[in-house]
């Protein structure tokens, strides 16, 4: 989950990318990429989660031999149980 302070941030990424993109002071290919970028920033805002966290995790528990990690459920998956 991220913090409040994480969102407001990614909320401001996307506004920014957004406004260069639909500005049409960056055209082509990274007007393009600077949209599909935005839409992300701003998909993982509303949720209030990113999918990076995950990954994290998993790399963590991966790197834990000792530890049963398939056993593990991660915290947002937990939540939505």
């Amino acid at each position: 989950m991220l913090t409040k302070n994480g969102v407001k941030i990614r909320l401001a990424i996307s506004l920014g990318l957004f406004l260069l993109s639909g500005s049409q002071l960056i055209t082509g290919g990274w007007g393009t990429l600077c949209g599909v970028i935005g839409t992300m920033e701003l998909a993982t805002a509303l949720l209030g989660y990113s999918p990076v966290n995950d990954l994290k995790m998993i790399a963590n528990f991966r790197n834990e031999p000792d530890k049963n990690w398939s056993i593990k459920v991660a915290p947002p998956l937990r939540s939505r149980l």
